[in-house]
């Protein structure tokens, strides 16, 4: 006999159901498909970040916080590239792209023109260049986090900094979107 506890035949793990009104997710969203995806890693991060200063996990909850962050700054500047593509009517193919460095490049040598300068941007992108590279070269491929690595260079990640940082980030990333927006109204 096997144990309850253990899946039997009738388990499945991707079940639809309308029923189950509390505990139902929806799949298919009614907004644009990087908008639910970039929000779902960003809120994550958020719950896991509480998670880890209020619990004694954080050892262990650290990689896949890493790893959120990671995954949403690469769907964020993939939004960002896919909607400036669609104000320019391009159709480029970019989805197998996970490199933030060639993501990165592409946003501001394909993207970032269209918008048009502000007083500020340069500095900005400057900056915002700098916390990307830094991703980049901790994890070039999006591996590093996601399991063991012995490449990984450091000991210990002050956690609160990084959440603050990643905040800005997200910051940075939905004023551009603010701006591409408004920028759809002109063409």
């Amino acid at each position: 006999m096997v144990s309850p506890h253990f899946p039997d035949e009738r388990d499945r793990l991707f079940i639809s159901s309308e029923d189950c009104k509390d505990t139902v997710a929806w799949l298919k969203p009614p907004v644009p498909d990087f908008i639910k995806y970039t929000e779902g890693y960003r809120l994550a991060n958020k719950i896991l970040y509480k998670h880890c200063i209020n619990n004694s996990e954080a050892n262990v909850l650290v990689y896949p916080f890493i790893y959120n962050a990671r995954h949403f700054i690469e769907l964020s500047l993939k939004e960002l590239i896919k909607k400036g593509y669609e104000l320019q009517k391009e159709n480029k193919n970019f989805d197998t792209v996970h490199n933030l460095r060639e993501l990165w490049d592409t946003y501001k040598a394909d993207i970032l023109p269209i918008i048009g300068k502000d007083e500020n941007i340069d500095k900005t992108i400057k900056n915002v260049t700098g916390i990307i590279m830094d991703f980049h070269q901790e994890d070039s491929k999006s591996y590093v986090y996601r399991y063991p690595n012995k490449n990984m260079g450091r000991k210990f990640l002050d956690l609160a900094n990084f959440c603050n940082v990643m905040k800005k980030l997200a910051n940075f990333f939905d004023w551009q979107w603010d701006l591409l927006n408004s920028t759809y109204t002109k063409f």
